[in-house]
């Protein structure tokens, strides 16, 4: 529960200048900002899931699926800046026939703005002015209220899914998912670039939690170039650094629409079987082959009372996952700290084998390695457990997990190494560590 609705007043004392003290005999009583009750009996609670559709038992691993979700009304949108406790944000519509509703909001740091006045222009000053009664009447208190007009617009729900892994139930399996909100114009024949995005990775549907709808996807016909990290927000951005063509972009921005048309009009999206005969029947996409990466980080920790800080390095190889399932590797990395040379062997095999040429797998991924520093060396030895998909020579890394032990104590050996010092060190520790890129980090802008 939110502080300010629990507190709907404070004490504070204000002392006098030239008093000897502040006298809480008279405090002064300062109310605290809250929602209305009325407004918070508007807001809607959230239920229970409907069952998923049958579709998403079929979705294919580290594919790129497309859905609109909704298709609202043409409205003037307008975001209400204020401070309630901490910065905080309201977004309100206003329909042609004048209703407003409350559609979204924020606080914290995504409700923070160097705005310091009203942007309006004079054709919406009386939908503002709508818009500022509503957010007075659902907020007590507030202050430096300041109203901006977004836009006039049609916001269209687009939701993107890259499943880890499948076919298989929805229920038990992972995805990367991405939610934008499209601004279309009232006939929905144009795009004028998108309000919001919001994303992460959970499973593809819920049996108990309102996470996203499974119950009926509107799905659009749009299979990427690229895969399998999320695309999305680069097919909604007109910036330059997006890794899409401007080609594939409008294609999206043209079935998007023609999709978001056809729901409207009550009318059924594509049918996954459609969109399935584009992709190739196998378990993981052509070309896929993430990359795996081992490596060390450096400490040198000074001696008491040295007029000097700790010294931190890095060294690590890429390598293949792909690679690692063909055979055992052997590898040399190399670095420094504190101007020491620091090296290290490190073999990698994986026990038990695949039994089969396609299939999920649980195995283990074996790291033996001896790391050289400071004129001395250690070794070690690390087990660790994964869930994998094999596919031929393809191969994704579903999950993996150190032993309890370990994780644990990353401190101590097998993760962590230390060596005596040199110099003006006193000791130097070297930490091992790996990373998996099976699903490649979405896109983002760098700026709005």
């Amino acid at each position: 529960m939110r502080l300010s609705t629990v507190l709907t007043q404070f004490l504070v004392c204000i002392p006098i200048i030239g008093a000897a003290g502040c006298s809480l005999a008279e405090p002064i009583l300062i109310p605290m900002c809250q929602e209305t009750p009325e407004a918070r009996s508007e807001q809607k609670q959230p239920s229970k899931p409907l069952p998923a559709h049958p579709d998403y038992e079929q979705l294919r691993a580290l594919r790129n699926y497309y859905s609109v979700q909704s298709v609202e009304e043409y409205a003037h949108h307008f975001s209400v800046w204020f401070s309630c406790v901490e910065s905080s944000t309201a977004h309100y519509t206003v329909s042609p026939s004048g209703e407003v509703r409350k559609v979204g909001g924020a606080w914290g740091g995504l409700a923070t703005t160097d705005r310091k006045v009203d942007s309006v222009p004079p054709e919406q000053a009386q939908n503002a002015a709508l818009v500022r009664t509503e957010h007075d009447r659902a907020y007590l208190h507030e202050s430096k209220p300041i109203v901006v007009y977004m836009g006039s617009y049609r916001r269209v729900w687009v939701n993107e899914v890259v499943p880890w892994h499948g076919p298989g139930s929805p229920y038990k399996r992972m995805m990367n998912h991405m939610e934008v909100a499209f601004r279309a114009n009232a006939d929905l024949t144009s795009f004028d670039g998108y309000e919001t995005f919001s994303g992460g990775t959970t499973k593809l549907c819920w049996e108990d939690l309102s996470v996203r709808d499974c119950s009926n996807p509107h799905w659009v016909d749009f299979t990427p170039s690229k895969s399998p990290t999320s695309l999305l927000v680069a097919l909604a951005s007109n910036n330059a650094a997006a890794p899409v063509l401007s080609e594939e972009r409008q294609k999206f921005n043209e079935v998007v629409l023609a999709a978001a048309r056809k729901k409207v009009a009550g009318e059924p999206g594509t049918p996954l079987a459609d969109i399935l005969t584009h992709q190739e029947a196998t378990l993981l996409p052509t070309g896929y082959n993430p990359e795996f990466v081992i490596g060390f980080r450096m400490h040198a920790h000074p001696k008491e009372g040295a007029n000097q800080k700790n010294v931190e390095s890095q060294f690590s190889k890429t390598l293949l996952l792909s690679d690692i399932f063909k055979g055992s590797i052997k590898t040399t990395l190399e670095g420094q700290v504190a101007g020491q040379p620091v090296s290290a062997d490190v073999t990698i095999s994986v026990d038990p084998k695949p039994p089969q040429p396609q299939g999920e797998f649980e195995t283990s991924l074996q790291f033996v390695y001896t790391i050289r520093a400071v004129g001395s060396s250690r070794s070690a030895e690390l087990k660790v457990t994964a869930k994998v998909i094999v596919d031929g020579d393809r191969v994704a890394l579903l999950w993996r997990n150190l032993p309890k032990e370990v994780e644990q104590a990353p401190h101590l050996p097998p993760l962590t190494q230390t060596f005596a010092g040199t110099g003006m060190y006193k000791e130097v520790e070297s930490h091992f560590f790996l990373t998996s890129d099976t699903m490649p980090k979405p896109w983002y802008p760098p700026s709005r």
